[in-house]
């Protein structure tokens, strides 16, 4: 029934526009993209007429999850609103320096309705143009993270551009998004808590800082949202239009001479007015090994700042200290999320939609905590060490 209406209704409504007449579409061959968990997605060939000759044009047509079940579980709904809100309104809006076009893939086409039975997003496919995921599937080396990063400074540096031109307007537009993974009692909630748990307890089995580690835990169980709300605070000081999901599954590189030279963004279905450490932190700990974030934080920093500075001629934006006092501050953000992700990317596990439909809550936590093993369990507490060590979980954060 969604092919049918996507052939008959759909696909015309995306292309029949600007002097150009949609003819049909194929299923591309290669049909499912890889390393994407909140919908279904389908490559096709669209064939149009344009200036009175047939073109073929490369896109990807993502689908909410079939199951119902499994939509409620996701609030796909809220994530499908909160990306199509994005490509239609707000990159439009944030636009300068075609900054916006040069970071993202093309869209087509995208049903905001947020109670709309069958939302699909239209976008360009930019395999045609030899853009594809890194081959490594977990941690980028230096030249990637410094791309990604100098890429998100221009991005971000839009936002900083807006407000000077009306920080009323551009208040405004960051109020239609919509919160989709921190609610009372959601899966993304019951999950973390217990992963933050897993991360945090080997190191007060072993008597290390068991003050502020017992502190963070006692936060983290009476007061999650909380902890969220600030972290994400859209009256930061340095808050910005951000991806919201800002990690290596969701960039596409284009390569010169084996060296990654161009990078475009996708999937902002987590978009939200926050610090710039959302973005920041969720990349340097998700995908970047401990060994190059140890021998190249500040350069990488380094690499944000100046193409955040340069981006927009004439706009004021926060120095480099500002820049890593949010990263002291907020990075824990990152973290969150990796106690959660970073097993699951580590060890190449898939959740397929028949455990959301069938498991209860508990069985899905079961299933997180025992990701890896001690090996996985390792991992993510290794981490929460380094947090503590640089002085991102402290007792005198606002949060504690």
């Amino acid at each position: 029934m969604l092919i049918e209406k996507l052939k008959t209704e759909i696909l015309p409504a995306a292309f029949n526009k600007d002097g150009i007449k949609y003819i049909g579409f194929k299923f591309d061959t290669e049909s499912m993209p890889k390393d994407q968990f909140c919908s279904n997605a389908v490559f096709i060939m669209v064939t149009v007429c344009k200036n009175n000759e047939k073109v073929e044009m490369p896109v990807l047509v993502k689908f909410e999850p079939f199951d119902e079940t499994v939509k409620k579980t996701l609030n796909s709904n809220v994530m499908f609103y909160n990306e199509v809100f994005m490509y239609s309104r707000m990159l439009p809006y944030l636009n300068k320096e075609n900054i916006a076009e040069d970071s993202f893939a093309g869209f087509y086409y995208g049903n905001d309705l947020i109670t709309g039975s069958d939302n699909v997003i239209i976008m360009e496919d930019l395999r045609s143009q030899n853009y594809h995921l890194s081959e490594s599937t977990l941690n980028l080396d230096f030249d990637h993270l410094s791309l990604a990063l100098t890429k998100l400074g221009r991005f971000h540096a839009l936002s900083y551009a807006a407000k000077e031109r009306s920080l009323e307007e551009f208040t405004m537009m960051a109020t239609n998004f919509k919160e989709p993974l921190h609610k009372d009692n959601g899966l993304f909630h019951f999950v973390s808590k217990a992963c933050v748990h897993r991360a945090v307890q080997p190191l007060l089995e072993k008597g290390k800082h068991i003050e502020v580690l017992e502190r963070f835990l006692k936060r983290i169980d009476n007061n999650f949202l909380d902890i969220f709300q600030n972290l994400t605070s859209a009256d930061d000081p340095l808050a910005v239009i951000c991806h919201g999901d800002f990690c290596r599954n969701n960039m596409l590189f284009q390569y010169t001479d084996g060296k990654p030279s161009d990078v475009k963004f996708f999937d902002m279905a987590t978009s939200r007015c926050s610090s710039v450490a959302i973005d920041i932190s969720l990349l340097l700990f998700l995908n970047c090994s401990k060994e190059v974030r140890h021998a190249h934080w500040d350069d990488l920093l380094q690499s944000y700042h100046t193409s955040l500075s340069s981006a927009v001629p004439g706009i004021t934006v926060p120095s480099l200290e500002e820049i890593k006092e949010a990263m002291r501050q907020k990075a824990i953000w990152g973290f969150m999320h990796c106690s959660f992700f970073l097993p699951v990317m580590k060890y190449d596990i898939h959740i397929d939609e028949n455990g959301l439909k069938t498991w209860s809550k508990e069985e899905i936590v079961n299933f997180h905590l025992a990701i890896g093993g001690e090996e996985g369990t390792e991992l993510i507490s290794d981490l929460t060490e380094e947090l503590v060590d640089r002085q991102f979980i402290t007792l005198g954060h606002s949060w504690m």
